[in-house]
């Protein structure tokens, strides 16, 4: 048996945008923002698992001082796990 077998990762529950039934996250490419459809896992304790849209290594955009277009330029600040 196993148990607790995951196969994607956790990210903040804010991370995620919502629109209609689609979930989406903002990652960066190229110096410019773009919204990728992602599949959803586990949500426990403001984390949800990311099980499928995004590869390892991926830029993505957390949090956001304002509104984020598709396409649009963007400065970003890593932040250290």
């Amino acid at each position: 048996y196993k148990l607790n077998v995951h196969r994607g990762f956790s990210l903040p529950d804010y991370a995620v945008l919502y629109k209609g039934n689609d979930s989406f996250l903002r990652v960066v490419e190229a110096g410019k923002a773009h919204f990728r459809p992602v599949t959803l896992g586990r949500k426990q304790r403001g984390a949800v698992e990311i099980t499928k849209g995004i590869v390892e290594g991926a830029t993505v955009i957390e949090r956001a001082s304002g509104f984020i277009a598709e396409g649009e330029a963007v400065t970003t600040q890593e932040t250290k796990l």
